[in-house]
């Protein structure tokens, strides 16, 4: 109770005839992330985004949008890479975690899994198994490889990076990760 009281008094009450922007950019210089977050808290479905947004330079609404393609991207992630030990790595797949794998590439190699948000529809298998390094660095495909306008023709750098060896994700194997330098020898 004493830490609130503490941080009720160390902001300034926004006086009737302030700077409103002013105020905004001195709060967010000095905690960013909290600032931000507080800001958004202020919002929901019935806030009128028209006339805030109306008002932003097209510079800001250039990157308003991308922000928001990149947020709405990012949820729709169903894994994580979990980086881990080989021993850790070869633990049984159940419903929320896949059978374990190693990296391979230019930057060395390393073993971890794919821990599922929940258990995986029959999209998110066929994605998983097809698409594993976009898996490895994003939770799922990349955008291009869930188009369902067919818009699919291009590679990713996933796949670019899988075509020239800067990442390959590969199933335990202890003779392939032997051959790909990956395997820890022991001591």
């Amino acid at each position: 109770m004493q830490q609130m009281d503490k941080n009720k008094k160390q902001q300034k009450p926004l006086r009737k005839n302030a700077n409103l922007t002013k105020h905004i950019k001195e709060r967010i210089k000095s905690d960013e992330k909290k600032c931000l977050k507080q800001i958004a808290g202020g919002f929901d479905e019935y806030t009128n985004y028209h006339e805030l947004v109306k008002h932003l330079s097209k510079y800001s609404l250039r990157e308003l949008k991308d922000a928001i393609a990149d947020i709405e991207f990012d949820r729709k992630r169903f894994t994580q890479w979990i980086t881990c030990t080989r021993k850790e790595a070869d633990k049984p797949e159940t419903e929320i975690r896949s059978q374990g794998y190693y990296t391979w590439g230019e930057f060395g190699g390393e073993y971890g899994y794919f821990k599922h948000k929940q258990a995986l529809t029959e999209d998110q298998k066929y994605w998983l198994e097809n698409h594993m390094e976009c898996c490895y660095y994003h939770g799922q495909p990349c955008e291009r490889h869930q188009d369902e306008n067919g818009n699919q023709d291009e590679d990713c750098e996933c796949q670019l990076g899988k075509e020239y060896s800067s990442l390959i994700v590969r199933e335990l194997d202890e003779e392939e990760e032997k051959n790909d330098g990956v395997w820890e020898e022991e001591a």
